[in-house]
């Protein structure tokens, strides 16, 4: 874990060899927020024709902090595969 700003912290979450059973709701529960849930899937053998990459996504919304941590979860866990 580390701070990316003054309000901004990000979390990453590696998953050793990530296979279709580690697909499934994940969730973060950070302990000044309210907890956010995003679905993974682990695709095997296939590649995406779209994924985000770029971490640097900016909302005026107060859950995007969530929204981000989430998503490097899911790019992190197809990466790590």
């Amino acid at each position: 874990m580390y701070k990316s700003s003054e309000d901004s912290t990000i979390s990453r979450l590696y998953i050793k060899d990530a296979n279709a059973e580690d697909s499934g709701n994940y969730t973060c529960c950070p302990s000044n927020t309210q907890a956010t849930s995003i679905p993974v899937y682990v695709l095997n053998g296939e590649r995406p024709a779209a994924i985000q990459h770029d971490a640097n996504i900016s909302t005026s919304s107060s859950s995007s902090p969530n929204f981000s941590i989430l998503l490097f979860l899911l790019l992190t866990a197809f990466v790590s595969r």
